[in-house]
């Protein structure tokens, strides 16, 4: 009996885990859009919502933790505070971040793309179609990630564009793997 509800907790926190990847994914397209758009909108405007978004993320990582019973996880509380912290710093101090935003995306680039990379070559390995054109698009994510590491003062001029190219491409391509994930 006890296995059947550590099964049952474990699905409905893959479930959440999944949830919560494609609002992220959904989150990273409309970002990426906006981003590419309006690309001469200042930086400052997109680190203060970013702020707000952690300080809301944050929120809700609290009344989780403190109004439902069932999620006593210390988890959310730590992470409730990392996010509250970021929040604040991003929105009180959105020029000190705008100076190190670049080298910030690029290594959440970096990182996003890999994983989505690993992913990929499990794709392809698995013989799924069109496999190979995931795997292109997350060295696309990781190779500007490098760019933006490699270049933050040149790329600070297009960073808006730059970063919404690879939030576009990053969501639409966790979309597409997470819905081939679920057919399998």
């Amino acid at each position: 009996m006890d296995r059947k509800i550590q099964k049952s907790s474990l699905k409905d926190q893959v479930k959440e885990l999944i949830k919560n990847k494609i609002v992220l994914a959904i989150a990273g397209i409309v970002f990426g859009i906006i981003l590419i758009i309006h690309a001469a909108a200042t930086v400052n405007v997109l680190v203060t919502i970013l702020g707000w978004v952690a300080l809301a993320s944050a929120a809700v990582y609290f009344i989780r933790y403190f109004i439902r019973r069932e999620d006593k996880n210390l988890s959310f509380v730590v992470t409730g505070i990392v996010l509250t912290a970021v929040g604040l710093l991003f929105v009180i101090r959105p020029d000190a971040i705008v100076n190190i935003f670049p080298i910030i995306m690029g290594i959440v680039l970096i990182l996003g793309g890999t994983s989505d990379l690993l992913r990929s070559i499990g794709l392809s390995k698995a013989e799924v179609k069109g496999a190979v054109a995931f795997i292109i698009i997350s060295i696309l994510v990781i190779a500007l990630g490098i760019l933006v590491l490699l270049h933050p003062g040149k790329v600070a001029d297009m960073m808006a564009t730059v970063i919404g190219i690879s939030l576009l491409l990053n969501g639409v391509l966790d979309l597409i793997l997470l819905a081939l994930h679920r057919a399998d």
